[in-house]
């Protein structure tokens, strides 16, 4: 009997865990009856919902970063300034 092979691309879940105050409870719960959904699919609507408005200024963001092993070869320098080699500023 063969063993059974798993899925490729298994999808990685975290728990996360929040306290609510005993009103906001209640708001959550009646929004969530008025969308139709459990109490979880509304959280987690809403997560998606206020993440997706960051989801540009972290591309962005990611893109612009800068790794901590490039090179500052183009540092700001007053014209004239002499460079050696042994400059620990130049690395």
């Amino acid at each position: 009997m063969a063993a059974k092979k798993r899925k490729p691309g298994r999808k990685k879940f975290r728990k996360v865990s929040f306290k609510v105050s005993a009103k906001e409870r209640e708001l959550i719960e009646q929004c969530s009856k008025l969308d139709n959904t459990t109490v979880n699919k509304f959280i987690k609507a809403a997560i998606r919902e206020k993440t997706s408005q960051y989801q540009k200024q972290i591309e962005e963001q990611n893109k612009n970063r800068v790794s901590e092993n490039q090179l500052t070869l183009f540092k700001d320098r007053k014209v004239g300034d002499q460079i050696s080699i042994f400059d620990i500023d130049l690395f």
